[in-house]
């Protein structure tokens, strides 16, 4: 069917094409140039450039219509799906690549299938860590909010020196309502784990400002810009507390930090 469309495309094309220089050579005839002279070679450049700008004008109409705009762009998260799809195929006994696959489908948005595919990585492997913290990470990201805090809760106390865990806790105390309890865990991060976090910094931010004490909050949200000008969750909370967007500073620059992933548990450890 595509053969066939872009076929009468062509055949169209070259139809349109003949007809316009029959319309140039008419045009010509009708007032041809003095005896003894021949066409001027900026009108000879002239006729040829119209005739180029005219059929390319015509193709790119045509391709994007009919050809170029059929295909979306595939994201880094639809080819990790396409790869670890392919990967459970070919081993499907692997507990990692279906994890992996798992945290694809959380970032790209699909709840259901991260769960599907964490769902069989935890029967291969039950006590992988790596495999309950993507859980814990699709739980938090549905809604519910209990059993992805005992999953972090229980990761926590595992791997104490490992700050995604705790960080996620925090996030589902904030998630809900019980910001003193989020204070004390993100205070604990960067008085124990590292000062440099700009997410624990925001997130505390944000804790602050829900508990009411806007100038901690302030105070919070500008010490993360500083690691990261970038942060949206910082930026968005000073404006938030009256700050105006254009007393923050420009989204780059900021010093080298360490920004805390999504997911990838032994990032840390």
């Amino acid at each position: 069917m595509r053969e066939a469309v872009a076929r009468r495309l062509r055949e169209w094309a070259r139809r349109a094409g003949e007809r316009l220089l029959a319309w140039e050579e008419a045009a010509l005839r009708a007032t041809p140039p003095p005896a003894g002279r021949s066409l001027p070679l900026w009108a000879a450049l002239a006729l040829a450039a119209g005739v180029f700008l005219a059929a390319t004008v015509a193709g790119s109409a045509v391709g994007y219509r009919y050809f170029w705009g059929q295909w979306r762009p595939v994201g880094r998260w639809d080819r990790e799906i396409g790869e670890w799809s392919q990967a459970v195929r070919r081993f499907p006994g692997e507990a990692s690549y279906w994890t992996n696959l798992a945290y694809a489908y959380f970032e790209k948005g699909e709840y259901a299938r991260a769960e599907e595919a964490i769902r069989e990585a935890r029967r291969l492997a039950p006590g992988d860590p790596e495999a309950a913290y993507v859980a814990g990470l699709v739980l938090y990201r549905r809604g519910d909010y209990p059993r992805a805090e005992e999953v972090f809760a229980r990761l926590a106390a595992e791997f104490p020196r490992n700050p995604l865990p705790v960080y996620q806790l925090a996030a589902t105390y904030v998630a809900e309502g019980r910001h003193r309890e989020a204070v004390e865990r993100l205070t604990w991060i960067i008085a124990e784990l590292d000062p440099t976090l700009a997410d624990a910094y925001a997130l505390r931010g944000r804790a602050y400002a829900a508990l009411g004490e806007k100038e901690r909050a302030k105070e919070d949200f500008r010490r993360a810009l500083r690691m990261d000008p970038a942060l949206e969750e910082a930026r968005a909370g000073l404006v938030g507390l009256g700050v105006p967007a254009g007393d923050l500073p420009p989204a780059h620059g900021g010093i080298a930090v360490r920004r805390l992933p999504a997911g990838w548990f032994w990032w840390w450890r």
